[in-house]
């Protein structure tokens, strides 16, 4: 049988808000016909039917130069003609330069969805402020006092900002013994911010290993949660910030912090992404159920999947879907969760009918290591994983959660 190669180039626009519709019942797109030995597809949110076919007729390869998808790719199908099915490709979708090879004349569906639109040009929006807030955009390295220290942070503004309209803001937390110049590089969110319209901040964590004192431990210490509370108070009166989509990110030691931020600061922070660091914190004094995304590989030597002991601090830490669990029933949850397979090595465990439609979710990287998915690899962390990227998939489930 004649086969067509379609190389698939990535391209993620936000906009309307996508249907994931099973193949089977949502309704096909326009036939597409591509000019031989190339074409362009745009493909919109929703399942959308691509037959591929060629103007010549002739051709038995050629190569679709792109086809962009406007929003976030959730699974790739194949119309099996002579089998009269459909086969699921997989979920996570191909990165740039990959290749899908479908039989000759079958038709492809593309089920796009998981992301919220920007405000359309005539609507208003969310907030605005008043007079406006302006500030150039780039990254901004800063200092604040409190709690008697300096503190150090940089602030990403997307080109977007215009210091009138509301922008949502990130928080992005580094790891044990890294910095906030390591982590805004290697989170990728300053680069997803400028496409999507939302402003970072990568604050510093102290110490020579810096790092979050996320437990409140030591009447010395810093206290990283007052830390968190002044940095707020002080972006918010320098930017034009949407106070109900405020939201925190981070990887081990920060993914903890995150935690701790979602339990003490639930009055501002929205929804949490930790990576490689989930857990629950006993008697969490979060005044409403948190929207809760998480990742973590099952072969983390440094926060045990399974459960164990955290290598930098000797600190206890429970299995990572007990953890899941225990944030499930403090959201109010139903008790069963989805289980899906989203590619060759990831697994979404995903809980909901939750209060305030804060969903759980954690994404199981098989094999994984103490790694952010879909970021640069770095070995003596363990595997990194890029059949997902962490950074789009929580960017989508923050769009889906502000505050409520």
């Amino acid at each position: 049988m004649r086969r067509l190669m379609v190389a698939v180039a990535f391209a993620l626009v936000a906009v309307l808000l996508g249907a994931n519709d099973s193949p089977l019942r949502a309704q096909p797109a326009a036939t597409i016909t591509l000019p031989s030995p190339g074409g362009t597809v745009q493909l919109f949110p929703g399942c959308n039917a691509v037959p591929l076919t060629f103007s010549d007729g002739t051709s038995t390869e050629t190569v679709v130069q792109a086809v962009t998808p406007v929003g976030l790719v959730e699974s790739v199908w194949r119309q099996n003609v002579a089998e009269r099915k459909w086969d699921g490709y997989s979920p996570a979708f191909p990165k740039a330069g990959d290749f899908l090879t479908v039989s000759f004349l079958d038709a492809v569906w593309i089920c796009i969805g998981a992301v919220s639109p920007p405000p359309a040009a005539s609507a208003p929006p969310a907030m605005s402020c008043t007079p406006a807030r302006p500030h150039g955009p780039g990254d901004f390295e800063e200092t604040l006092v409190s709690g008697g220290r300096e503190r150090e942070y940089i602030v990403h503004v997307p080109p977007s900002y215009t210091g009138a309209d509301a922008l949502p803001l990130v928080l992005n937390l580094h790891g044990h013994g890294s910095n906030a110049r390591e982590q805004a590089f290697y989170s990728g969110l300053p680069r997803k911010a400028d496409r999507a319209g939302f402003i970072v901040v990568t604050p510093q964590g102290t110490g020579d290993q810096p790092h979050w004192n996320f437990l409140g431990i030591g009447a010395s210490a810093p206290d990283d949660v007052a830390f968190i509370d002044d940095l707020l108070d002080t972006l918010m009166s320098e930017l034009c910030i949407d106070q109900a989509r405020v939201y925190s990110a981070g990887i081990s030691n920060g993914a903890a912090m995150s935690v701790t931020l979602a339990c003490r600061l639930s009055d501002r922070v929205a929804a949490i992404a930790p990576l490689a660091g989930l857990f629950f914190v006993d008697g969490c004094a979060a005044n409403r159920p948190v929207p809760v995304i998480a990742f973590h590989g099952t072969d983390d030597a440094f926060v045990p999947f399974e459960g164990g002991v955290v290598t930098s601090s000797n600190l206890p830490v429970r299995p990572a879907e007990e953890s899941l669990q225990d944030w499930a029933t403090h959201n109010g949850c139903a008790e069963d969760p989805e289980r899906t397979r989203v590619s060759d090595s990831i697994r979404l465990i995903r809980y909901q009918g939750c209060d305030e439609d804060a969903t759980v979710e954690l994404y199981v990287v098989e094999g994984g290591g103490h790694t952010w998915p879909g970021a640069i690899d770095v070995p003596r962390l363990g595997a990194t994983t890029h059949e997902i990227s962490a950074t789009d998939l929580m960017w989508a489930f923050f769009e889906a959660h502000p505050m409520p």
